[in-house]
């Protein structure tokens, strides 16, 4: 099939101004094509106010006329509240599910429209209780209403990010970084795990191969966004360091690990969230999630544009730009 050809293409990205859609269009700036951003908040790179109409997507009518007004080739839908863990937060649901409906149904209304991406979730195939938040329900919710969405005139594919971390990111993954140039960080005991995990700068990259793929590959397939070689925390936490020219992390007894668990959960039980460690945070830690299917990812993006020590350096090179080291 023809290759899909994004020069001088319009591009709609919803939630650009968040973690992932700011390196998405840092990306796309290197290319020639329109863009527009359609967030409620401003962009947190203030060089993408160019790109930036601030809207809220649950708005019906007025999501229907920002898209028909712009008449995009593509649409990347990355707009979602996150960050609501297992709590019943009905805002976040809706803007998960009312927004994805309101932007399949704008896409429908645009003839202009190819292709349409959705982002959702690395977990939404995660069926034991710990993965059954409402934040992992509204994903699946997104997913069914595109997946079940009457045949239109453009192709549409889902993306599931999985923990992704680089420049403009915010917690964990920021903190984490920060504990390590602060020296508070240590291994919490001598138990390792491995899981994928994908440099922002590599998914952006992803993201633009799947708007350039054939449309056998795209159409109605599911992507998995990470780097494709699964990360040891151990190993990623050193090399953190000596990019920084930090002293290698300790680590922490696995008894005192226990104890930190148990006191993050009384803590947690009385509504103190900031503790840095609970049982369930350990376990999720200890857990090796390297089942995901990333090789019809790899086929369609090809090579990455950044290795690991590349992204940690570009990543440490941020936070030094922004004066957090």
């Amino acid at each position: 099939m023809e290759i899909e050809l994004i020069q001088n293409r319009k591009i709609l990205i919803t939630g650009g101004s968040g973690f992932i859609g700011t390196n998405l269009i840092e990306a796309l700036r290197h290319h020639t094509v329109f863009i527009l951003n359609i967030s409620r908040g401003k962009p947190r790179n203030p060089e993408h106010l160019e790109y930036f109409f601030q809207t809220d997507i649950r708005d019906t009518i007025e999501v229907k006329k920002v898209v028909q007004d712009f008449s995009p080739d593509f649409i990347i839908h990355l707009a979602a509240k996150t960050g609501y863990g297992n709590s019943d937060d009905k805002e976040g649901f809706l803007i998960n599910t009312e927004g994805t409906k309101n932007i399949i149904s704008a896409a429908n209304l645009t003839p202009s429209v190819r292709r349409l991406i959705v982002a959702s979730s690395n977990v939404v195939d995660r069926e034991d209780r710990a993965f059954q938040y409402t934040y992992i329900k509204s994903k699946r919710a997104a997913e069914s209403m595109l997946q079940s969405s009457i045949e239109g005139h453009f192709q549409w594919c889902i993306v599931r990010p999985c923990f992704v971390w680089g420049p403009w990111f915010g917690a964990p993954f920021k903190d984490y970084f920060l504990s390590i140039a602060h020296s508070k960080y240590v291994h919490p005991g001598t138990v390792d795990s491995l899981r994928f995990a994908g440099y922002a700068g590599n998914v952006a990259h992803q993201l633009i191969r799947l708007l350039q793929a054939s449309d056998n590959q795209f159409n109605k397939q599911t992507f998995y966004l990470t780097d494709y070689q699964p990360l040891s925390l151990r190993e990623w936490s050193n090399l953190i360091s000596r990019q920084m020219g930090k002293k290698i992390p300790s680590t922490l007894p696995e008894f005192l690990v226990q104890v930190a668990a148990k006191l993050g959960d009384i803590f947690s039980s009385v509504g103190y969230n900031r503790f840095p460690m609970t049982s369930k945070r350990l376990q999720n830690m200890r857990t090796n999630a390297v089942d995901i299917p990333i090789a019809k990812t790899e086929e369609v993006a090809g090579p990455l544009p950044f290795t690991l020590i590349e992204g940690v350096d570009e990543t440490i090179r941020w936070l030094k730009n922004q004066k957090l080291l």
